[in-house]
């Protein structure tokens, strides 16, 4: 049980907790850094929350065509790629689709994860 529980609860802790409400915290640095205005800012705010929704709506079709285990892998790498592109974005664009893709990990991860316990 504890093989599941505790990586469990740390990718939940990545892909909610890192990839996708970091960028709130950050956001006044992020924005002075790339002088963002803030519709982009809240725009890229509201891109990872449209990624979120996508993610839950397309995460029964992923588990039912992977298996629920490669879904939480595939969430994990979104995050981490997520992540990844927001620290090294230099402009909107960039930081507008590292949003979108680290918003994906923790749509997927919820699911699946209950997938995999159940």
């Amino acid at each position: 049980m504890w093989k599941i529980v505790l990586p469990g609860i740390a990718m939940i802790g990545v892909t909610y907790a890192f990839a996708r409400y970091s960028f709130g915290l950050f956001l006044p640095e992020i924005s002075s850094a790339l002088n963002l205005s803030e519709s982009q800012a809240g725009l890229i705010g509201s891109v990872a929350y449209a990624a979120y929704t996508l993610a839950l709506v397309t995460t029964a079709v992923f588990i039912h065509k992977m298996s629920a285990r490669r879904v939480v892998l595939y969430s994990g790498a979104t995050a981490f790629i997520g992540m990844l592109g927001m620290a090294a974005s230099q402009g909107f664009y960039t930081l507008a689709i590292s949003a979108f893709v680290a918003g994906l990990g923790s749509g997927w991860v919820s699911p699946a994860f209950s997938q995999v316990v159940a």
